[in-house]
């Protein structure tokens, strides 16, 4: 099979007795280096060497000679280079020098022969050397022993081919061949070549996509060895499997015996050179040939090997001996460590103590000679221990043929510095369909070659094997994760893999298999990238699993967040291999941490936006790899990585995550001197022994795999650093709930804490650990006994004084554990618990009855209303959580005319109709316009479920209707400590001024005010009602909001006036607002707009003085400074959006925070200078009674067409509303008419949940015509779910590839009877769709339609109202499922326009931030 694998890459040379071909000469090969001379290096009498009295290995490292072929010339007749032609000179093991392996090996040539090949394009090489066989190697066997080659060979002996061998390695056997005491030439022609399965690439759970094939390592990669072997039988390899907890020793020894017999075992255990422990095996009766057996000696080693104790390495030497006591052959003394790694239902113990792996992805063994030398392989040892890393993942992501370089110093060191790591195996995908025992008997043999070099090696605790392609649907689901779902089952990538599973545990069943991304056999494994989950949630994700898992959960790859989150980008292709229109949230996503900082202008932002300007422009595609570099090192970056690591890391441990990888490590760390590559001064020494030499040191990613340069932790990799190390302490939640962060309390409270700590040491620990808090002189101290492993939470209760002086209260505690110190603080702040009285007449209509208590506790005396009759004298009204729909009574008219209305909390469904953007987004921190935040509120907010619902996680990922479309969002994890957790976008028009804002460009305001006439609503959607726990701080919000609707006022109305052409003119009647021309303003206390192409006379600065306010939009300096003269100071240029400060203490920039006054990239035009490059668009000049606000940007000054600029239009449409009617503008609208009954504003409908389906393999639907809707459906229609794939909810069907009907019977919503059009939305289907309504055919997306993406093709139809039946309608849809999964994986509903709408722009899929995507 393997030969059929590379008959292109090496076609068979018939050479036998070609005759030399002339060359240049004798004299033209290189000169070996530093005066060596080549017969003297090519002498066997000083090579390192293993000999017994049975056996001998002599190692072939060191100089070949080495002469470059083109790969596309080799043919039938190609001759063997002689001697003499110009052979260079080049090392074995080495990697041929490329970019990949940092050029840390080069081949010298020869002065007197041209390289015609350039590095890079070198993919075939001969190498050259002799060879002088002992004259005592006369009775065996002699082998050609290769560990490692990349990734073809043919051998010639004396010029005649004697063999072959093929990735990853193995033997020749040359008896006979080489003869004992003569010298012979040995030629190796190796051939470097990519194979097919190397344009393929599992980049996430079941994406596979087209990569460039490369062979990153080439060349003899591993260890070459000239071996003799006894022919009387021989010992081919022992595993060793202690077992610490039984006190035994097992021996599984592969042997190949000439004929049947009995045979015995004889063991030497040696520690430092000591005998610690001799053994034999009974009696066996064995027969011919090669098998295994296997024994037990009872037996524990006094020292066990183990992270803190790696020097306690023993060494077995055994011996196969006959009945008569002969012995017959001697294995070499094998490496290992007395330890035992296993499962016990969660965890991994190792030596029967629980174990947490923290893991690093290193690339020591693919990338350069350099980095798998011994002396960097300490070095990155030494790190990982200072950095809390016990354990490294070698990126080797497949084991395809260039992937891998050397290996053995590796995992050969690890186990003498006291590290752990994971081998990686085949991968699944490589060996076709593992049901085929061809396809098997592959697997196998290339799986036992990796394995039983390294088997004994104590620092492989795991195999690794199928990267990210055997995760099941929804495996990042916090239920999947704990085991509550059911499991997915086995079918196609998953069934691939459990196979591989199987193989390799009838290699070595004592090493636990992880399928990386492979939710299925002993380990829960997963690649974890929430996007921009919730810090909490994050936090929370996991404590399911600590109650209910029932395996070891490792995070594969855990996005800390992941840099693509800043991305726009969310699929289809995967960001990291295409190219496609994006751009980046910067300062967007960090705004929802960071507040109105996260737009600061910095040299190396503006550096950013250029690039991005450049690559973006024009909506070109773009690879998201050109931005990744900015977001690794950026500050604010920095911060938010921070930020989730510094709550999410430490959590992670406490709940007992097994393993975690933290994805993106290269953000730890940034080059604080620049490395260069440099001479390896001992580039000459050990050449013939085990081992790769490096002939220069180069920079390596990260300081793993860096020799020359200089590195500094950023304050991710500080972070990282503090909450990895292996003893840790802290302050957390109380008893119970420690992720919980909530900060403030009332007097006379009794706040629960807990000292939490940590012990991921080898050993049990004694804490000694003292509490206090200074403000009330409480001091406690104490100390406990942490196993191994665990953890102790020790409650600490600090009872408020009821009448406490202090606004706040610092808790601080220390801890001790030998060389470890810690400390740790927590600040708690104190509301006195006082509230402002509400002078109005307050009445309150609650259906849920959850907001009369929180009424009642701040002091609230409040009418109930039930009835419209009952309103009659109240002035203030609040609308309880979700009531708005139960309203009986009329509200419009009396809100028109003075009443102040409070709406609490109200589902997104709700906000929807009522014309509202919504996110369903618990947001944990919220902030003020002064930049002070509400954060990490009590207990858990219930407007929305914990979880999202089961039919939004039925397909790969969550999905839901977010304003119209069907997108995926990231599942949810509990809703502890949210602030608010739906979300209505801040309008764009109608006089709403935003109080709070929160998340994505903080274009999220939890908090409205709304006004019309002298009507002032508050639209509350704080998480105030209704929590599982009393917040402090959300009952002084209610007292708040309360107190500003009793202290409100109303404002002055003015006349609008317009000076400009059609821009300007648009603008105005998109709002909604009448307004008169420049020339009828007389009004000294009107306002005026002026936008380009004005035309105005007269003495304007006058005009202001005497009171009239004027906004100038979108003009040139020199515009503003004909219109006034000496007013304002512009300056032209390309300028930067930066912080604008405290905008909150001018009252006509209300509402408007630093988000608004951002653009993207650079902005060409006349601003107000701040910096050289930073420049602001808005200022104000108050002038007499008057006043002048010129804002230079405008909508118009942005291009609409580009992606990239629809936040910036966004932010600016909501900007010019609000600064409207800040200065002014009558309000008037219609939608204080959402407060009547039956308020009806078009939207959305889903459609109801009674889909029939009926599989059709046959493909006769079509003639039977399934999709006409006469009658009821018969018996072959059974229940589906709908979304979800339908093989996962039929037996039988698991593997089904073909034609599914669906079928739902509806009535169309009465909102919709009236309505011109319907439009029909039926989501994703996987993958060719047809439709059909009561018989009429709609629609087709196939590959014929669409052959590039016709399973992301939206489905979606306008319906005239005609096509719709009075009673019932009948949905039909044929499915057509290509490959994988398949059926309607989308939420199918009905949509008709709304016509009252808050926002200016029509939103796009693509608009919404929180669309998930698993990277």
């Amino acid at each position: 099979m393997k030969r059929r694998m590379f008959s292109r890459l090496l076609p068979v040379l018939c050479m036998t007795g070609l005759p030399s071909a002339p060359c240049c000469g004798e004299n033209a090969d290189a000169a070996f280096p530093d005066g060596m001379r080549m017969e003297e290096h090519w002498s066997l009498t000083d090579t390192f060497r293993r000999k017994n009295g049975s056996r001998e290995d002599l190692c072939l490292n060191g100089l070949w000679q080495f002469l470059e072929m083109d790969h596309r010339k080799i043919s039938d007749h190609l001759p063997v280079p002689p001697a003499g032609c110009g052979w260079g000179i080049f090392k074995v093991p080495g990697a041929w020098p490329n970019r990949a392996t940092g050029n840390a090996q080069e081949i010298l040539n020869s002065s007197r022969r041209k390289r015609t090949i350039a590095d890079e394009n070198l993919k075939a090489g001969w190498y050259r050397r002799t060879i002088r066989v002992p004259e005592n190697w006369t009775n065996g066997r002699i082998l050609l022993d290769a560990e490692m080659v990349q990734s073809a060979v043919r051998c010639f002996l004396d010029g005649r081919l004697c063999g072959e061998l093929y990735y990853p390695g193995g033997s020749l056997d040359l008896s006979g061949k080489l003869l004992p005491g003569k010298q012979h030439e040995l030629i190796l022609l190796l051939v470097a070549q990519a194979d097919e399965n190397s344009r393929k690439a599992f980049m996430a759970p079941g994406r596979v996509v087209q990569v460039r094939g490369n062979m990153r390592q080439r060349g003899i990669l591993g260890d070459l060895w000239l071996k003799y072997r006894p022919r009387n039988g021989e010992i081919r390899d022992v595993r060793i499997v202690p077992n610490v907890m039984k006190e035994r020793l097992l021996l599984d020894v592969g042997v190949t015996l000439p004929r049947d017999g009995r045979y015995v075992f004889e063991g030497i255990i040696t520690e430092n050179r000591q005998v610690v422990k001799t053994f034999s095996s009974p009696l066996m009766t064995l027969k011919k040939g090669a098998q295994r057996v296997s024994f037990i000696e009872n037996w524990r080693a006094e020292k066990l090997w183990d992270l803190d104790c790696p020097e306690n390495l023993c060494t077995l030497e055994l011996v196969l001996k006959s009945e008569d006591g002969k012995e017959i052959d001697r294995l070499f003394p094998e490496l290992f460590g007395y330890r035992e790694f296993s499962i016990a239902g969660r965890d991994f113990l190792l030596n029967g103590k629980k174990i947490h792996l923290r893991s690093m992805g290193v690339n020591l063994t693919g990338s350069g000679a350099d980095k798998a030398s011994v002396t960097q392989i300490r070095r990155a040892a030494e790190f990982a221990k200072k950095s809390g890393v016990n354990h490294f993942l070698p990126l080797e992501y497949s084991f395809l043929p260039g992937g891998t370089g050397y290996q053995r110093t590796f995992y050969e060191e690890l186990s003498r510095q006291g590290l752990l790591t994971s081998l990686p195996l085949p991968h699944a995908s490589h060996y076709g369909d593992l049901s085929k025992e061809e396809n098997a008997r592959r697997y196998a043999a290339d799986a036992a070659f990796q394995i039983r070099k390294f088997q004994n090696l104590p620092s492989i605790v795991l195999y690794v094997a199928n990267h990210n392609f055997a995760g099941g649907a929804n495996a990042q689901d916090p239920e999947r994760i704990a085991g509550i779902l059911p499991d997915p089952g086995l079918s196609g990538n998953r069934k691939q893999a459990e196979l591989s599973e199987r193989i390799i545990a009838g290699i070595d069943p004592a090493r636990p298999v992880n399928h990386h991304a492979g939710d299925l056999g002993t380990i829960y494994s997963i690649n974890l990238y929430p996007n921009w989950a919730p810090i909490q949630e994050r936090s929370d994700w996991f404590g399911l699993w600590e109650k209910e898992g029932r395996k070891p959960l490792h995070l594969a790859e855990y996005g800390i967040p992941h840099v693509a989150n800043w991305s726009s980008y969310r699929g289809p292709r995967f960001i990291h291999t295409s190219g496609d229109v994006m751009h980046i949230w910067y300062n967007e996503y960090n705004a929802a941490f960071l507040g109105e900082r996260a737009y600061r202008y910095s040299e190396e932002k503006r550096k950013f936006y250029d690039l991005q300007e450049r690559l973006c422009t024009g909506n070109r595609e773009t690879w998201f790899w050109q931005f990744a570099g900015f977001l690794m090192c950026d500050r604010d970056a920095d911060a938010v990585r921070s930020l989730y690591l510094k709550q999410n890391l430490p959590d992670f441990r406490a709940f007992g995550v097994s393993f975690y990888l933290l994805w993106d490590w290269q953000s730890f760390w940034t080059r604080s001197g620049s490395g260069r590559k440099k001479k390896n001064t001992e580039r000459l020494r050990n050449l013939k022994q085990p081992g790769i030499v490096a002939d220069f040191f180069t920079p390596g990613e990260t300081p793993y795999e860096d020799a020359v340069g200089s590195w500094k932790l950023t304050e991710t990799g500080k972070t990282v650093a503090a909450q990895s190390a292996p003893l840790l302490g802290r302050i957390v939640g109380k008893e119970g709930s420690f992720t919980e962060r909530s900060v403030w309390c009332l007097p006379g409270e009794t706040v629960g804490k807990q000292i939490q700590l940590l012990n991921d040491s080898r050993t049990d620990r004694t804490f000694e650990w003292s509490f206090s808090v200074p403000e009330l002189s409480v001091q406690r101290s104490g100390s406990v006994l942490v196993p191994a492993g665990e953890r102790r939470d020790i409650p600490q209760d600090v009872q408020i004084p009821s009448s406490c002086g202090v606004s706040s209260l610092t808790l601080k505690a220390e801890f001790r554990s030998g060389t470890y110190s810690g400390k740790d603080s927590f600040v708690l702040r104190i509301d006195n618990g006082r509230y402002e009285p509400i002078r109005k007449t307050v009445g309150f209509f609650d259906p849920e009855g959850s907001l009369e208590v929180l009424l009642k506790r701040i002091g609230i005396s409040a009418r109930k209303i039930g009835k419209e009759e009952e309103l009659d004298g109240i002035r203030i009204l609040i609308l309880g959580r979700n009531s708005l729909p139960q309203l009986s009574f009329r509200l419009a008219d009396r809100i028109r005319g003075g009443l102040r209305v409070l709406v609490m909390e109200q589902s997104a469904q709700i906000l929807e109709k009522y014309g509202f953007r919504v996110q369903e987004y618990a947001v944990r921190r919220v902030f003020r316009p002064d930049g002070s935040r509400l954060e990490n509120w009590r207990g858990d907010a219930t407007l929305l479920p914990p979880m999202l619902s089961r039919s939004e996680r039925s397909g790969f990922a969550p999905t839901h209707l977010w304003n119209g479309h069907a997108n995926t969002r990231i599942w949810r994890a509990g809703n502890r400590g949210a602030v608010a957790s739906v979300l209505p976008e801040k309008p764009q028009s109608g006089n709403w001024l935003p109080l709070l804002s929160a998340g994505f460009d903080l274009q999220y305001a939890p908090v409205l005010e709304y006004r019309n006439g002298k009507g002032v609503v508050l639209f509350s959607q704080l998480d105030i009602c209704g929590r599982t726990e009393t917040e402090p701080e959300a009952l002084r919000e209610l007292n708040r909001m309360l107190v500003r609707l009793d202290r409100s006022s109303l404002r002055s109305e003015k006349n609008l006036y317009h000076a400009g052409g059609t821009l300007g003119e648009l603008l105005l009647r998109a709002r909604n607002m009448p307004f008169e021309s420049a020339e009828r303003c007389t009004d000294s206390d009107g306002v005026l707009v002026i936008t380009p192409e004005w035309k105005l006379e007269g003495n304007l600065p006058e005009k202001v003085r005497n009171g009239l306010t004027v906004l100038a939009l979108g003009l040139s300096g020199e515009e503003l400074n004909r219109l006034f003269p000496g007013f304002f100071r512009t300056q032209s240029g390309k300028w930067y959006a930066g912080f604008a400060g405290d905008m909150a203490s001018t009252p006509e920039f209300a509402g408007i925070t630093s988000a608004d006054l951002h653009w993207r990239n650079g902005w060409e035009g006349d601003l107000f200078p701040v910096g050289s490059r930073e420049g602001r668009s808005l200022k104000i000049i108050r002038h007499g009674k008057g006043k002048i606000v010129a804002l230079q940007t405008a909508p118009w000054s942005f291009d609409e067409e580009e992606a990239q600029y629809r936040t910036t239009i966004r932010r600016q449409n909501f900007l010019v509303s609000r600064l409207l009617y800040n200065l002014g503008v009558r309000d008037r609208d219609g939608f204080p008419g959402v407060f009547n009954p039956g308020f009806r504003n078009g939207g959305l409908e889903i459609l109801p949940q009674n889909w029939m389906a009926m599989p059709d393999p046959g493909k006769t639907g079509r003639e039977e015509k399934l999709f006409a809707a006469n009658g009821p459906p018969d018996s072959r229609w059974r229940k589906i779910q709908v979304p979800g794939e339908f093989e996962k909810q039929w037996k039988g069907y698991e593997n089904y590839d073909g034609w599914v009907w669906y079928r739902l019977e509806f009535e169309l919503p009465d909102s919709m009877r009236n309505m011109e059009e319907v439009t029909l939305n039926l989501g994703a289907v996987d993958d060719e769709s047809w439709i059909w309504l009561n018989g009429l055919f709609l629609s087709e997306v196939s590959v014929k339609t669409n052959p590039e993406n016709c399973c992301q093709v939206p489905r979606t139809c306008r319906i005239p109202q005609a096509k719709f039946r009075t009673g019932k309608n009948v949905l039909t849809v044929l499915c057509n499922d290509l490959r994988g999964t398949g059926g309607l994986i989308g939420t199918p509903y009905l949509n008709v326009p709304k016509y009252l709408t808050l926002y200016l722009d029509e939103a796009l899929e693509s608009d919404d931030p929180y669309r998930y995507y698993g990277w």
